[in-house]
């Protein structure tokens, strides 16, 4: 679940040693995930980024969906 990282750093760090990479299809499902919790006004976020590790074989984003995020000023890395 969306949450911040502040005192729980190493938990995270934990968490994210357990993960299991998997082959994506798309990134759309995952960039709109993020797109709704980094946007949510109740979140009061004052950088919205998005790291992507992938290994490029995923259909590019919907190019409209991608300029939407650059509207709502969420940056993405990979």
């Amino acid at each position: 679940p969306f949450q911040t990282v502040e005192g729980k750093r190493e938990q995270m760090k934990r968490q994210i040693d357990k993960m299991t990479p998997m082959d994506m299809p798309e990134f759309d499902t995952g960039l709109k995930m993020a797109h709704e919790k980094l946007t949510d006004p109740k979140n009061d976020l004052a950088k919205k980024h998005v790291i992507i590790i992938s290994d490029g074989d995923p259909q590019l984003a919907n190019q409209a969906f991608l300029a939407k995020m650059k509207a709502d000023k969420v940056t993405v890395t990979t």
